[in-house]
């Protein structure tokens, strides 16, 4: 998967749908926003961590 995003704010929505949908995660809904949220800052970690909100345009059963 060479389409990889460098860092979590360059985590789309169509990024994300289409993992979501090759990884049999999402059928029917489709993801219409994301945001990311830094987790962990300024606490020695040396890596980014964060925590995605997904949006949806619909309900979707199991969807993540």
């Amino acid at each position: 998967m060479g389409d990889w995003p460098g860092n979590s704010a360059a985590i789309d929505a169509q990024w994300l749908d289409n993992v979501l949908r090759r990884n049999g995660l999402l059928s029917a809904a489709k993801v219409s926003n994301v945001t990311a949220a830094p987790l962990g800052v300024g606490v020695g970690i040396m890596a980014e961590v964060s925590r995605l909100s997904i949006g949806y345009d619909q309900a979707g059963a199991g969807a993540p």
